[in-house]
């Protein structure tokens, strides 16, 4: 399954999350994610990792590390926690 997000848009991401950290910094620890083969959707799941930091690195961390446990928990977190208009663009603010 191809992801409807692609690597750039992770990067604009990126860049609009982490306004204070260097960009090459925060995608270098982003590549962590989608190395073992369980680690699936890899730009979704940045995209909500990215989402659910709101620019804080101990968030960012916090769930890049539970990404690779189960992305899915991440996915959920991300997606569905909140309205329904969300679940049709969940990263809409981020790659806009």
């Amino acid at each position: 399954m191809n992801s409807q997000y692609t690597f750039k848009q992770v990067e604009k991401a990126v860049a609009k999350v982490f306004k204070d950290h260097p960009i090459d910094e925060v995608v270098s620890v982003l590549k962590e994610y989608g190395i073992e083969e369980h680690e699936k959707e890899v730009n979704r799941v940045c995209l909500a990792i990215l989402k659910l930091s709101k620019g804080d690195m101990n968030y960012f961390k916090k769930y890049l590390d539970l990404a690779k446990k189960d992305y899915r928990d991440v996915l959920v977190k991300a997606e569905y926690d909140n309205d329904l208009i969300e679940i049709q663009a969940p990263y809409k603010e981020l790659i806009d």
